[in-house]
């Protein structure tokens, strides 16, 4: 059933405080029409049948007028007045439906044909459009019947009174037609829908306006769940709809006719071409429900918002958040929880569209609210009930193709980049003088004519032992760090430090082992302690910074001290002094930075270049880009990055699809490969990542079982199964990539949180939410503060209905417009149906 005509006053939509929580976005969109029973009755007993009527006034001509007059006056006011009021809108629960990276809005109820559901026996659910309402009755036909009681005047007046009592007849049964719909309505409204019936079957018996009182009476017959009685009216309707071809409201009628029917094409020509202005507000509504089945959300949106009022918000937010335009939908959003606050609806809308924006603050905000009580949260957690899954951009390569240069490398955030100083970032050889230093102290000591201090020697003999056992191990991890196996180094490294707690240079280099393992909590804690050992370390200082971009700690003042402080500082190598200043500008994201100190380097090494590329990229120089990757190239020539980025950047804005040479370069002998796999991470997750975009997985699925085989029993194989768990992982070998996370997680000891993370991506997409969670929790307490972890987690717990933990795993991320690599949501659609038939049954919230 449909609103009132368009050129009817705005109704003021009233009883928004208190509307039904779960109230659907696209109903509701209906005609506000109040009871205003007692006064209509008093209507319809003054009119009497027909002829009565209009006999008692034949002879007395200006009573006739009169009464004719009042009544159709009284009419129109009783109209008028119902106009007025307000009423509140009919509601039940939305489902918000996300694919891709987007969130849906409420999606209608799929129906089947009409002679298919007539011989169910059963009426399809059609989300029903409002009445047609009185006024489709009212303007015009006043003048018609006005029209007509001229000539029956004339006529009788010219003494042809057979036709002048045919019209006054035909006239008063026009006008108890009106009367009779009219007051159809509003029983309707009062949910009189038996009531109701009575008085169309009246108004379709006047034979005037017989279609729309048909249509009326089928939605009445809809909600008596009678469906005999609702193709009878449809038969109605369709049988005498083509005499009315002429009325203003035909071209909706026409479209109610096909969409009652299941004809759902054939309704939409009407409405896209009506044939007058009369119903240009519910001719648009039903156009937004149709196109919204077609699911062109688009034409949906554009649709309902040229008849949208305050109440539509939550449904023009939905729209805009189902075609993933997050911004305009969490605008709707506010906006209408502006006018309502307490709409649990809206509120959880608003925390899945500004989770899928990447402000978790927000998200935060509307689930306290909507889980003040446990009440609330029950059927709160009902609207929408999500589902945690990878991120689509994760597996996909096209999207993956598109987005590389735009999001997820040089022109998206600075992860990429700092990550790509790390990889490169020079390692610090040990300076053994300070270790003969020490034991030339103990010596001299001893040796002292004035005074044998046995003591002091004895302690600066052991002192310079430790230091050199720190100094042999540390050259053990050197040597691992010449063929690229850190964590054989980072071994070495540790047993220094056990040693020699206090070496700054120590610090600095297992610092930079655990940044190229992407580690950055412990990278963080050395490079910070190598800096606070050497304040003169200024390198360390800017790679705790780094660090501290992953780790999320607040190192503004730091950074503000580094600065300061540096450009008073004295420095024994120029070069060292501008590579310090250049990184020091691009911290503090300054413009006016440069590499002209490159040139006069008196030796140049790859991280001089790596930073040229970033300098090349702030600036956008292609060409420079490309001259520095060369470089690197050059000085690296068996290094994957260094060759891959080198193809790439010679595309340089165009789709990765392009360079076709990885493909040819990932299986040459050009490459490295041990050092690959067991060298920094950023290293082997892009050999599998191209690997994924250029389809080559099964080759290196395949290399890296052979490699796994052959092991000596004293290998460890630790970094070989985990880049095939993540080569599993591409190909969407969930249980294989799941079982191999296990084992190194739980038998090999490989306790890295990044293996938790990537354990319990490959049991979400196995739907084990459970077993997800559980690795998650364990990663969790390794790195409480790890944003990827929190925002899964948090996704885990809304599902569960445990909205307070989801809440504090959101609250916990600070960054602002965060976004996951890894894990994503979508609307559970198969739970919302679910949960929809248990509450047709009453047994969801019992």
């Amino acid at each position: 059933m449909l609103n009132e005509e368009q050129n009817s006053k705005g109704l003021e939509e009233k009883g928004g405080e208190n509307r039904n929580e779960k109230e659907a976005p696209l109903k509701g969109i209906h005609s506000k029409i109040p009871s205003f029973k007692q006064a209509l009755e008093q209507t319809l007993n003054k009119i009497k049948s027909s002829k009565e009527f209009f006999k008692q006034f034949l002879h007395h001509k200006k009573k006739l007028y009169t009464a004719l007059g009042a009544l159709l006056l009284l009419i129109a006011l009783i109209v008028a007045l119902s106009l007025l009021l307000g009423h509140k809108k009919e509601s039940q629960s939305a489902s918000l439906q996300t694919n891709s990276a987007t969130t849906n809005s409420e999606t209608p109820n799929e129906t089947n044909n009409a002679n298919n559901t007539e011989a169910e026996g059963q009426i399809e659910n059609l989300d029903l459009p409002d009445l047609i309402g009185k006024d489709s009755l009212k303007r015009s036909d006043e003048n018609q019947v006005d029209a007509m009681m001229k000539k029956a005047s004339l006529l009788y007046e010219q003494g042809q009174k057979d036709e002048a009592l045919h019209l006054f007849d035909k006239a008063a049964s026009f006008s108890q037609g009106i009367a009779s719909h009219n007051l159809g309505v509003i029983k309707f409204k009062e949910k009189d829908f038996n009531g109701a019936l009575d008085l169309f079957d009246s108004s379709i018996a006047s034979k005037e306006n017989a279609s729309v009182s048909a249509i009326d009476a089928l939605v009445s017959a809809y909600h008596l769940q009678d469906a005999d009685l609702y193709y009878h009216y449809l038969k109605i309707a369709r049988d005498t709809l083509y005499k009315d071809y002429k009325k203003s409201f035909y071209s909706y009628a026409y479209a109610l006719k096909s969409y009652y029917a299941g004809e759902y094409f054939e309704a939409l020509s009407p409405l896209m071409h009506p044939n007058s202005n009369a119903f240009l507000k519910p001719n648009a509504r039903l156009a937004s429900k149709l196109f919204l089945m077609f699911k062109d959300e688009t034409n949906a949106y554009k649709q309902l918002q040229k008849s949208a009022n305050a109440q539509d918000g939550l449904a023009l937010g939905l729209l805009q958040a189902r075609l993933g335009h997050y911004k305009q939908a969490l605008e709707h959003l506010q906006h209408y929880l502006h006018n309502y606050p307490k709409d649990l609806n809206a509120l959880m809308a608003l925390e899945l569209v500004s989770l899928k924006k990447g402000d978790t603050l927000k998200a935060s905000e509307a689930l306290k609210l909507a889980s003040h009580t446990k009440e609330d949260t029950l059927l709160a957690n009902s609207f929408y009930p999500i589902k945690p899954t990878i991120n689509p951009v994760f597996l996909d390569k096209e999207r993956a193709k598109e987005r590389f240069w735009n999001t997820q490398y040089f022109e998206g955030k600075r992860d990429f980049i700092y990550r790509l100083l790390f990889y490169y970032a020079p390692f610090k050889v040990l300076d053994s003088k300070e270790t003969l230093g020490v034991i030339e102290e103990g010596l001299f000591l001893l040796d002292s004519d004035a005074q044998k201090d046995l003591e002091g020697a004895s302690l600066a003999f052991k002192r310079g032992r430790l230091m050199a056992i720190a100094d042999k191990n540390a050259l053990k991890g050197l040597k691992a760090l010449e063929n690229k196996r850190l964590k054989k180094a980072l071994s070495f490294f540790d047993l220094s430090l056990k040693n020699s707690p206090n070496n700054a240079l120590l610090h600095y280099n297992t610092g930079l082992i655990y940044a190229q393992l992407e580690n950055y909590h412990k990278a963080y804690f050395h490079f910070l302690r190598a800096f606070h050992l050497n304040s003169a370390d200024y390198l360390s200082a800017i790679f705790a910074i780094l660090a501290s971009h992953f780790t999320h700690e607040d190192t503004t003042e730091f950074l503000r001290e580094i600065t300061e402080n540096f450009y008073s500082q004295d420095f024994s190598s120029p070069t060292q002094k501008a590579l310090l200043s250049s990184l020091i500008a691009y911290l503090n994201y300054r413009t006016n930075w440069d590499m002209d100190w490159l040139k006069n380097a008196p030796k140049k090494i790859p991280f001089y270049y790596v930073l040229e590329a970033v300098f090349a990229k702030e600036s956008k120089d292609k060409k420079l880009m490309v001259q520095s990757f060369g470089n690197l190239k050059k000085m690296l020539p068996k290094d994957l990055i260094s060759n891959i980025f080198y193809e790439i950047v010679s595309y340089y804005d165009a789709s990765i699809r392009h360079t076709l040479s990885i493909y040819t370069l990932l299986d040459s002998h050009k490459i490295s490969w041990d050092q690959t796999m067991q060298g920094p991470i950023l290293g082997r997750h892009f050999y599998t990542y191209m690997g994924f975009m250029v389809n080559d997985l099964d080759h290196q699925e395949k290399l890296l079982e052979q490699k796994i085989a052959s092991l000596e029993e004293r290998e460890a194989p630790n970094d070989w199964l985990e880049n095939l768990a993540l080569v599993s992982l591409f190909q969407g070998q969930y249980e294989k990539a799941s079982a191999l996370y296990q084992n190194l997680i739980s038998d090999l000891k490989d306790n890295e949180t990044r293996l938790k993370i990537l354990a319990g991506l490959t049991y979400i997409a196995q739907n084990n939410y459970n077993n997800a969670a559980l690795w998650l929790e364990l990663g969790k307490l390794d790195d409480p503060n790890n944003e990827n972890i929190r925002y899964a987690l948090g996704l885990l717990y809304q599902r569960k209905g445990d909205l307070k933990s989801a809440l504090n795993h959101f609250l916990a991320i600070k960054t602002s417009d965060f976004s996951s690599p890894y894990f994503d949501f979508e609307i559970d659609t198969d739970l919302v149906k679910e949960r929809l038939n248990q509450e047709k049954k009453g047994e969801f919230l019992e």
